[in-house]
């Protein structure tokens, strides 16, 4: 498979991604088993997510399409998604910090994980800005990746609070 479609599908992906979100926000408007806030984070973290990730994966695809050298692509790609990443996670950040200070109820565990995978990204997008042109794409997947599998256990988590309350009204409910 080439690199263009690799990346026309994990844009098909993300899109997916930000699709089940917003099923996940319709179903969201009943009652959930975790905090509410922290319900709409996780999905406001999804569709941005999602976005970030459609749009990085995009973004080599139109730069091959102009004729630009590999080269030039991973590098300019690499920057741009870099940056936006960082402005998204300073986002989520001040959101999650915002949250704290009103109440909300993190799990830990959530937050290590979700710190670990900026990292993990942010190293991935660095490291393709010094690799060679194979490995710089290689590298940069790996980042669009990483990102996706965040957004994937943050899913999860948002329908595991659906369920969940729905699971606790069936329990309470009278026979």
């Amino acid at each position: 498979m080439d690199r263009v479609a690799i990346l026309l599908t994990t844009v098909e992906v993300a899109v997916a991604f930000a699709g089940f979100g917003g099923l996940a926000a319709l179903l969201g408007r009943r009652r959930t088993r975790d905090d509410a806030r922290i319900d709409v984070m996780r999905l406001r973290a999804i569709l941005e997510g999602s976005l970030l990730t459609g749009g990085a994966a995009a973004l080599p695809v139109v730069l091959l399409a102009y004729g630009a050298s590999e080269r030039v692509v991973w590098r300019v790609a690499s920057v741009l998604f870099l940056m936006c990443a960082l402005l998204v996670v300073g986002a989520w950040t001040s959101r999650i910090r915002l949250a704290l200070r009103e109440g909300a109820a993190f799990q830990s565990g959530i937050l290590s994980f979700f710190y670990g995978i900026a990292i993990a990204m942010t190293v991935l997008l660095i490291a393709s800005l010094v690799a060679g042109s194979g490995r710089s794409f290689a590298m940069y997947l790996s980042a669009l990746y990483t990102i996706l599998f965040g957004m994937a256990i943050l899913f999860l988590r948002l329908v595991a609070s659906l369920v969940g309350a729905s699971a606790q009204g069936d329990e309470q409910a009278p026979d």
